[in-house]
């Protein structure tokens, strides 16, 4: 490489000069010079060529040589090629290359000089002579002007006015109009929105009167039973609708510009409600990536009342889930799991040669990815939960979820048996004989009879009580028996799992089918039912921060929370009876 400084003098138009200087590392190969980007020796001038010369440089001589078939100058003579001594002046286009004397901390050192041109001379090379100018021609710039105002009026007022009137009677049949009707689409502002296109060819269903703005009537003529956002009657807040239903929801606007994502709709109340509104039970939050609450999940803690409350995760006094199920998760999947468990999916054909269960056995998105489907006994336990409640009869089960049902089958079942050994019992001693062969004609003794039901009721009681207590049902069940029943027989208490945690907030399973469950759910360290296996605000935070964080994933409140609760009173006007619900 060769250290080159280069002097570089601007002459402009007054006699304005310029200095500046810069120093390049020039190739020992062929250096070019240009008004092209790849060339180390830049031509910043227009009448420059893109490729207007190189350097070469030969032992101690430094070259300049003509590129393109052009011509540089030396002693004021055109020619291609040209050696570059001191004091020898190079004509490169409008530039004058020089070689100066030499300095100590570089190879060489070059002097371009540049006389800037007028404006005539720049405007003749960018319009090529012989092309007429507007001026030239018979139609004048004012003239020009006022035509094509006409045209603008013409195209963009009257004739989409006129097609307002034709089309005046023909709301939602806009096929049978003629041409000129549809010319109004000139005023168009934009696309509609996905749920709204199907109104494309229909304007008067939101405008259907000309020059105005859509009204909340026309809104509220499909969206009848779209409820509030809270009671305004229970705050003193005002009604959240008071600006209209454009003022959040502007159409026009693309396949989803009709649905507001402003975080600041929502943190403008929500940000300091519990100054504005004493009464709420709602906490303040801002955004979600630094002012927001924990995740406070509805848990069932008393299924036979229904009763749920909200408490935070995490709290000290966080309770404990109660479904009247009985499951530990860790026993049936991870390090933990029970080897028969393993056992029966090593032999089971329906994991595939796998010898573990895993989630996705019994958790799976239901159709549309919101929620889990439920989980139920026949397809996802039956497989290793066999109700079989006698070794005689292998294969024959218990109905599952009828605990009458499982009480008659075992009375049935045991007393048939019962009635079996009856008819098969001698009159005589047959136990003394050793055979329970009898001759024809013979009957059993009331005795025999009387014990041998006495002892089939035995076995129908010990069943029921294996088969509730803990060796079925009462595996996975809360029971009672029949002392503590109402019903004074054994029953099952009616399972109650929560299916949504967060009731208030939008969270989609299939969004997130790229995470392994084990990321948010601690499902392989939990011993007991009673466990929220939810995860924390941190753990969502992992990707999801505020309305403008660039780092991660963008999350506003619209993100996981609706705005409309449509177990509210509805919008429409006339329906405006309170419902008693919100806050």
């Amino acid at each position: 490489m060769r250290r080159t400084r280069i002097r570089s003098t601007i002459t402009g138009q007054g006699g304005r000069i310029q200095h500046s200087e810069t120093v390049l590392e020039l190739p020992h190969g062929p250096a070019g010079i240009g008004r092209g980007a790849g060339n180390p020796i830049r031509l910043g001038d227009i009448r420059a060529r893109e490729e207007a010369a190189r350097l070469v440089f030969r032992e101690n001589d430094v070259i300049v040589e003509a590129c393109g078939g052009g011509t540089i100058t030396a002693h004021d003579v055109e020619t291609d090629r040209a050696l570059l001594s001191d004091g020898t002046t190079v004509g490169i286009g409008p530039y004058r290359l020089t070689m100066l004397p030499a300095e100590s901390d570089v190879d060489l050192v070059l002097g371009l000089e540049l006389e800037t041109a007028d404006t005539a001379e720049l405007l003749a090379r960018l319009v090529p002579g012989g092309k007429s100018t507007l001026g030239d021609t018979l139609v004048s710039k004012r003239s020009l002007s006022w035509l094509l105002f006409a045209v603008c009026l013409l195209v963009a007022l009257v004739l989409p006015v006129a097609a307002y009137w034709v089309a005046q009677g023909h709301e939602g049949d806009r096929g049978s109009l003629p041409r000129l009707a549809t010319l109004d689409n000139v005023w168009e502002t934009g696309e509609l929105s996905d749920s709204h296109k199907f109104l494309a060819d229909n304007c008067e269903a939101c405008h259907p009167v000309a020059f105005q703005p859509t009204r909340d009537e026309e809104c509220t003529a499909c969206h009848a039973t779209t409820g509030h956002h809270f009671e305004p009657a229970r705050f003193s807040i005002a009604d959240a609708a008071e600006g209209g239903c454009v003022g959040c929801h502007g159409e026009h606007q693309g396949p989803n510009g009709s649905v507001p994502v402003q975080q600041s709709l929502c943190s403008d109340c929500h940000a300091t409600l519990a100054e504005r509104e004493p009464a709420t039970v709602l906490l303040d939050v801002s955004d979600f990536g630094s002012d927001h609450p924990q995740f406070r999940p509805s848990v069932m803690t008393d299924p036979a009342t229904r009763t749920i409350v909200r408490a935070s995760l995490g709290a000290p006094d966080f309770p404990a889930e109660r479904s009247n199920l009985k499951f530990p998760h860790n026993l049936h999947i991870g390090p933990e799991a029970k080897n028969t468990v393993n056992d029966f999916v090593t032999r089971l054909g329906r994991y595939e040669g796998r010898e573990a269960l895993q989630c996705s056995d019994c958790h799976r998105p239901e159709p549309g990815g919101a929620y889990m489907a439920k989980v139920n006994m026949r397809d996802h336990c039956a497989d290793c939960h066999r109700l079989e409640f006698d070794s005689d009869a292998p294969g024959r089960v218990l109905p599952h979820g009828l605990p009458d049902e499982v009480i008659a089958v075992i009375n049935d079942y045991y007393i048939a048996k019962a009635l079996q050994r009856i008819e098969s019992t001698p009159q005589v001693q047959a136990a003394e004989r050793g055979s329970t062969r009898r001759r024809a004609g013979q009957t059993t003794s009331a005795e025999v009879r009387r014990d041998t039901l006495a002892e089939a009721r035995r076995q129908v009681d010990q069943m029921l009580d294996g088969t509730f207590g803990g060796r079925l049902c009462g595996v996975c069940h809360i029971t009672y028996p029949p002392e503590r029943s109402a019903s004074g027989e054994w029953e099952v208490a009616p399972v109650h799992v929560t299916e949504v945690w967060e009731p208030k907030a939008r969270f989609r399973h299939g969004s997130h089918d790229t995470m392994a469950c084990a990321e948010c759910h601690a499902a392989e360290a939990s011993d007991n039912s009673g466990d929220v296996l939810l995860p924390d605000i941190t753990s969502c935070r992992s990707c999801h921060l505020g309305e403008n964080e660039g780092a991660a994933i963008p999350s506003s409140c619209g993100m996981c929370h609706i705005y409309h609760d449509d177990r509210l009173s509805p919008l429409a006007r006339g329906r405006m009876a309170q419902s008693g619900e919100g806050g």
